[in-house]
């Protein structure tokens, strides 16, 4: 235990970041897809392509079940991540644009969970994918 103890501390001193643990990323992670889909969901509102943003929105609602579940696999408890507050955009492009930057941010932060926790690789690296090509 003392030898885990002193790496840690290493790793600070040599400038390393340390990760947050899994459970509270997957909370994040479960509370952004919630936001996600009921972001994609107000802007079936807008546009003629309102299927198309009904299905992201369903696929987002999806990952942040996907999520749930590994946080209960990981603890024993229900996550308690609650949706965030949807941004207010100027304009239906401004909303896509948002949209879009917080797709490749998803992206980006599931491909180093990926990095991070190579035993649930797997799940991230799709999750990843899937971001992906709804900023497509």
């Amino acid at each position: 235990m003392e030898f885990v103890d002193s790496l840690a501390v290493w790793r600070r001193v040599a400038g390393a970041r340390e990760t947050p643990p899994l459970p509270e990323q997957l909370r994040e992670m479960i509370s952004d897809e919630r936001t996600a889909a009921a972001a994609y969901a107000s802007l079936t509102r807008f546009c003629t392509a309102a299927d198309a943003f009904r299905d992201i929105s369903r696929e987002e609602r999806c990952h942040a079940r996907r999520l749930a579940a590994l946080y209960f696999l990981l603890t024993g408890q229900t996550p308690c991540a609650e949706r965030g507050a949807l941004p207010r955009e100027a304009s239906y492009c401004a909303a896509l644009r948002a949209c879009f930057a917080a797709e490749q941010e998803s992206a980006r932060r599931y491909l180093a969970a990926a990095e991070a926790w190579p035993e649930h690789a797997p799940l991230f690296r799709a999750l990843a994918a899937q971001e992906q090509a709804h900023a497509q």
